[in-house]
């Protein structure tokens, strides 16, 4: 989705004139990477594969196999307009934390988040947040992408039993990963 209206509108009024012209400022830069991402290695692809295990998006297109880190950023409830920034409490002792990848994994939203705690950004530090429309989650993702250098976004749709929402039913849950630079 490429958002239609700048991030103030497509926030409500929710943040100030200042925070929207930060994110409105990553939205090209943005746009032009997942062009990119999309039509080099996404669109028209024959087989992606997650594997949270790993940790990696391998996708297989017109016989070449691509493989790309991944970081869950976080998930978006349309039901609640809820966004949900992505995070694993992990201790210390944690064996996988001693590999860096892993370690950016499990903290994937975490330089969004210390961005915000640095300048004062309460949406950037919030767990979760409601948000008035899903161009302003994209703002968030697109911001979020060029803070940490990445790649791109693959967003994957799914139906979960999720807190906050009706009891018993399960509701449509998008979950926003971070790519980084592809490796053969």
């Amino acid at each position: 989705m490429v958002p239609r209206q700048p991030a103030r509108q497509a926030f409500r009024g929710q943040i100030s004139a200042e925070t929207a012209a930060l994110l409105d400022a990553s939205l090209p830069a943005h746009i032009e990477r997942q062009r990119r991402l999309d039509a080099d290695f996404l669109a028209g692809n024959s087989l992606r594969t997650i594997d949270h295990f790993a940790r990696t998006l391998t996708v297989v297109r017109a016989g070449k196999t691509t493989v790309f880190d991944l970081e869950m950023l976080g998930a978006y409830l349309p039901a609640v307009r809820r966004w949900e920034w992505s995070s694993v409490e992990r201790t210390w002792t944690d064996p996988d934390l001693k590999d860096p990848r892993q370690k950016s994994f499990v903290t994937g939203s975490a330089p969004t988040r210390l961005y915000g705690r640095e300048h004062g950004i309460a949406m950037f530090q919030a767990d979760a947040t409601t948000v008035a429309t899903e161009e302003a989650v994209w703002y968030l993702c697109a911001f979020a992408a060029q803070l940490t250098d990445n790649r791109g976004l693959l967003v994957t749709v799914g139906n979960s039993f999720v807190d906050g929402v009706a009891s018993g039913q399960k509701t449509v849950v998008k979950r926003y990963y971070l790519l980084t630079h592809p490796r053969p």
